[in-house]
């Protein structure tokens, strides 16, 4: 169990392209991926939150803003 962060807690900037950054917004209250709600980071920031990146089958759950929003 990890506890992501907001690459700008970190000193960096979302893109208008990279890699993609996946927030809260980008599943709907249902758990459906929505792929235009996508943020995006530099390889560096990648690099930065290695324990965010997610693999197949993770289970994610928002504590804050949308609270209770949970995706696979």
């Amino acid at each position: 169990i990890t506890k992501g962060t907001t690459p700008t807690t970190m000193g960096y900037e979302f893109q208008d392209e990279g890699i993609n950054f996946l927030k809260i917004e980008s599943f709907d209250i249902i758990g459906t991926f929505m792929p235009d709600k996508v943020g995006y980071i530099s390889e560096e920031c990648h690099q930065k939150f290695k324990r965010s990146q997610l693999k197949v089958n993770d289970i994610l759950f928002s504590i804050a803003g949308a609270i209770g929003r949970v995706a696979i």
